[in-house]
C-alpha cells in the first residue's frame, strides 16, 4: 500500500495521480457544494433542452406582467366634449331628414292611390273613387287627408259629395298620417271614369281639378322644403309640384 502525506491510499487510489493532490489548502466544502449543484443544473439542463414545454416555463416564468393601460380623466373629458360637439351638430340634421322623409313617403302614398284608382277605373269600365275617410270605411267632407283615405268601386255615384253606398267595395284605406303631416287642399274626394278622367259625382258638372297638399309643421325643415302639391288635370292625371316661394310652419291651405 503507498503513502501519501502520511495517509494510506488504497490500490484504486494509487493508481490516480490527482489522488495524492494536497486538497488541504482549498476550502472543499464551499467549492464542492458550488460544483457539485452546478453539475446537477448541468445535466438538469441538458436533458429539458430539447423539451419545448421546459422553455415555456421558464419563459412564463420569468415574463414581466403586462402593462395596464386605460383612458385619464382628461382624456375621457375630451372625448366626451367631442361627441357633445358632434351630437349637437348631427341631431338637427337628422331630424330634418326625417322630416322630409315623412313629406316625401306621404305624397308618395297618395299619389300612389290616385294612379291605382285610375287604373282600375279603366280596368272594371266603372267609377273608382278616392276620398277622405276618418273611420277607414266611409268619405268624409269635413277636416282635412291627414285624416286617412279609402279607395272604393263606386257603382252608383250619385249626389254632390262621394259617399260609399251599400254594396259598393272598399279596395284600399289608408290610416291617419303621423308626424306632424298636413294635407289639405280644395278637393274632397277624387273620382276616375271608366275613360281614366277625372270627373265630379254626378258626371253632369263637368271634370274635376284641383290641388293637394302634403306638408310638414316640423320647425327643422326650411320653407322651401316642407310641402308639395299634387295637382290634378282635366284628363285625370296628378303631376307632382314644389310650392313656389314655400311653404310657411302653418301649412296653408294653397
Amino acid at each position: 500500500m503507498s503513502h501519501c502525506h502520511g495517509r494510506s491510499l488504497s490500490k484504486h487510489d494509487a493508481t490516480d495521480p490527482t489522488s495524492c493532490a494536497d486538497h488541504s489548502s482549498l476550502p472543499y466544502s464551499h467549492s464542492a457544494g458550488k460544483q457539485a449543484q452546478l453539475s446537477h443544473l448541468t445535466t438538469k439542463l441538458g436533458s429539458n433542452l430539447s423539451r419545448p414545454i421546459f422553455f415555456m416555463q421558464i419563459l412564463s416564468t420569468h415574463a414581466t406582467k403586462p402593462r395596464q393601460s386605460g383612458f385619464t380623466l382628461i382624456e375621457l373629458m375630451v372625448t366626451l366634449s367631442v361627441l357633445v360637439v358632434l351630437m349637437a351638430l348631427a341631431v338637427p340634421s337628422f331630424q330634418s331628414m326625417m322630416a322630409s322623409s315623412t313629406v316625401t313617403t306621404t305624397t308618395n302614398d297618395l299619389l300612389t292611390t290616385l294612379a291605382q284608382a285610375r287604373s282600375n277605373a279603366v280596368r272594371r269600365g266603372a267609377r273608382v273613387t278616392v276620398c277622405k275617410s276618418a273611420n277607414g270605411s266611409q268619405c268624409v267632407t269635413t277636416g282635412d287627408w291627414e285624416q286617412g283615405w279609402i279607395m272604393f268601386n263606386d257603382d252608383d255615384h250619385a249626389g254632390t259629395n262621394a259617399s260609399v253606398s251599400t254594396g259598393e267595395t272598399i279596395t284600399f284605406a289608408s290610416p291617419a298620417t303621423a308626424g306632424g303631416i298636413v294635407v289639405n287642399g280644395n278637393l274632397d274626394y277624387v273620382s276616375y271614369a271608366a275613360d281614366g278622367q277625372a270627373k265630379k259625382m254626378d258626371g253632369v258638372a263637368g271634370f274635376q281639378a284641383g290641388t293637394l297638399r302634403v306638408c310638414n309643421t316640423s320647425s327643422s325643415l326650411s320653407n322651401d322644403k316642407r310641402a308639395r302639391d299634387l295637382k290634378l288635370s282635366r284628363p285625370g292625371r296628378v303631376i307632382i309640384e314644389k310650392p313656389v316661394g314655400g311653404v310657411v310652419a302653418s301649412c296653408p291651405f294653397p
